[in-house]
Order: structure tokens, then C-alpha cells, then sequence
């Protein structure tokens, strides 16, 4: 980890080993809707990237089913509210 000119600088290979960090610093990129450019510096860069993007891919489809059972969980208490109001 370096910084270069006010830009954080993170060096690392993908293993299966970092797979989960990645995790994490995508779930981070996209909850706070950081602007970031990626770059791999590795032998495999195309290998690389296409994972990084299917995790990256994995952790937005995940967010939008949480925020979905979210909302579905928010309606079914309404409805069950409004019942209980509707009987007394």
C-alpha cells in the first residue's frame, strides 16, 4: 500500500485466498458509490479482471436481493398492521 499524488495505491495478486478482501472492498466501492479505476499489474491481468468483475458482479446481486426481502419484509408487516387495525 502506497500513495502516489493523493491516489491510495493497493498492490496485490488474486488468489483464492483474496477473493473474500476482494469481497469486501467491493461491497465497500459500491455501497459508498466510490469512482474507482482498478488495475491489475498481474501475468494473468485478463483472468484477473474478468473475476474481480463476476465478484464485483456477485456482491451487487446480493445487495439488491437484501434491499428487496427489504422491502417485501416492510410490506408484509404494513399489511399485517393494517389486519390487525381493520379487526379491532
Amino acid at each position: 500500500v502506497s500513495r502516489t499524488g493523493g491516489v491510495l495505491v493497493v498492490r496485490k495478486t488474486m488468489t483464492d485466498q483474496t477473493v473474500l478482501e476482494f469481497e469486501y472492498l467491493a461491497e465497500a466501492i459500491l455501497e459508498n458509490d466510490y469512482n474507482v479505476i482498478i488495475i491489475s499489474d498481474s501475468p494473468l491481468m485478463e483472468h484477473d479482471a474478468m473475476y474481480m468483475k463476476l465478484i464485483t458482479e456477485r456482491v451487487q446481486s446480493r445487495r439488491i436481493e437484501r434491499e428487496a426481502r427489504r422491502k417485501a419484509s416492510e410490506k408484509i408487516k404494513e399489511s399485517r398492521k393494517a389486519a390487525a387495525e381493520a379487526k379491532k
